[in-house]
């Protein structure tokens, strides 16, 4: 590894050999001793997705949302479609 690579660079670089996001989380988190929260921040800035881990996270809440309005309704604590049981 680089001697002076940052953490984002590091990302980067292991995505980039492996193909794995995965892997790169785990060399910034092994290196740097990042927690697995600030990790998924680096992966997020060095992609281009998001400021932040909050960022992101506040992007999705819509969609999360209107998912769930789908699936139960506005007003709605239960699925609108019944869970199968074993008998079916």
């Amino acid at each position: 590894m680089h001697q002076d690579e940052t953490p984002h660079a590091l990302y980067l670089r292991i995505e980039a050999e492996t193909g794995d996001p995965i892997a790169a989380l785990r060399a910034i988190r092994t290196r740097y001793e990042l927690t697995l929260a600030a990790a998924k921040e680096i992966g997020l800035q060095a992609d281009g997705l998001a400021s932040s881990l909050d960022a992101h996270q506040e992007s999705l809440a819509p969609a999360l949302f209107q998912a769930l309005e789908q699936t139960c309704g506005p007003n709605d604590a239960a699925p609108r479609h019944a869970a199968r049981t074993q008998d079916d």
